[in-house]
């Protein structure tokens, strides 16, 4: 069983999960009382005048939403014109559908090719880990490269407690030990916002040179200053 909880030189830190955006903070009142009401399907998202209250509107309508209503509306959902807003709502629906059912997800997945199924593979299994990590990482192993590498990527992106030697170790085990250096540079990197001066002392006490990881250590500089 893999744990999410590892010791490291820098302090452990909460990956940002893309491409799910959190719904913006707003008052109870705002969230349940509407002078719209409640919307039936989602040609009524058109009503609402802001992102934030579509967003809403819509997760509102999914949490209430069952294995064969959240199915319809991932097909009605084509109908949206916008192809930024027809990625966002169906990135929704997906993960709406992974908490009900991932492996049902997974298939609805397999229908979108490109960068939408990349996308929509790391929406699905970004939210998988968040409910059962060790599971959502079995079912990653089965997986092709390319998209064992996106699942892979989803999952430790959802973790809370990951070290850097757990990472490299995940990677030799999904047969992606050449995206292992590249990962660990951008774990650096991100986590430094919160500890810059934990990310340099990693990137400099590992056995890489400090030219390999030039662009890393510069972005963890310009955090730290």
């Amino acid at each position: 069983m893999f744990s999410t909880s590892c010791q490291n030189e820098a302090e452990p830190h909460s990956f940002e999960q893309p491409p799910r955006s959190p719904i913006p903070q707003a008052s109870s009142r705002e969230l349940n009382e509407s002078s719209l009401g409640p919307i039936l399907g989602l040609a009524d998202l058109d009503e609402y005048p802001s992102h934030f209250e579509r967003q809403a509107a819509l997760r509102r309508m999914l949490q209430s939403a069952d294995e064969s209503r959240v199915t319809a509306l991932l097909s009605d959902s084509e109908s949206i014109a916008g192809t930024h807003l027809r990625k966002r709502v169906q990135i929704e629906i997906l993960v709406r559908l992974t908490a009900i059912d991932p492996h049902v997800a997974l298939s609805h997945v397999a229908s979108y090719s490109g960068t939408q199924h990349q996308e929509y593979l790391g929406a699905v299994f970004g939210e998988w880990a968040s409910r059962d990590p060790d599971v959502a990482l079995q079912h990653a192993r089965s997986l092709a490269k390319r998209e064992r590498s996106i699942a892979l990527r989803s999952v430790v992106q959802s973790l809370d407690d990951v070290s850097v030697d757990s990472l490299r170790e995940l990677h030799d085990e999904f047969e992606l030990s050449s995206e292992a250096d590249q990962f660990v540079d951008e774990w650096m990197v991100r986590i430094a916002s919160r500890d810059p001066q934990g990310a340099w002392r990693t990137l400099l006490n590992d056995d890489r040179s400090n030219g390999d990881q030039a662009d890393a250590l510069t972005r963890v500089a310009m955090e730290w200053v």
